[in-house]
């Protein structure tokens, strides 16, 4: 049986779940600034010799700055799965704004894995640590 399209509800699509779980896990890393400092010391050990070498100015500037932009640009992922979900096409109109949306949460996303990447390079971290010794 259909269901008219004013009479549909608004489905928890998978992708947007995972949209909302990437912006809080951001969230989360963002304010604890990657995991570079910790309870007991500004900066963790495994870090002070990289950090001796340069200002602190200059690692709390790229530390906010990337941050905000890794912020910006997860809530702008949200947004835009959020308009894919809304649209439900009709015409080729609405097809391609649709696949407009869709092109720009990939961009959005490719993005995102852009700026982690360049904090990793810039801190020199590995990225393939197992998930419990970096949590442990």
């Amino acid at each position: 049986m259909s269901v008219r399209v004013g009479d549909r509800n608004e489905s928890r699509i998978e992708f947007l779940y995972q949209a909302d779980k990437l912006y809080d896990e951001i969230f989360l890393l963002t304010s604890r600034y990657f995991g570079i400092y910790s309870k007991h010391s500004p900066f963790r050990p495994k870090y002070s010799q990289f950090i001796r070498y340069r200002d602190s100015d200059e690692i709390d500037n790229f530390v906010k700055k990337q941050a905000n932009e890794l912020e910006e640009l997860a809530s702008e992922l949200r947004r835009l799965l959020a308009s894919v979900k809304s649209i439900y096409p009709k015409s080729k109109i609405e097809y391609e704004r649709r696949l407009n949306y869709i092109s720009s949460s990939l961009a959005c996303a490719n993005s995102i894995k852009t700026t982690l990447n360049s904090v990793a390079k810039y801190f020199d971290l590995d990225i393939n640590i197992p998930e419990e010794d970096f949590y442990g």
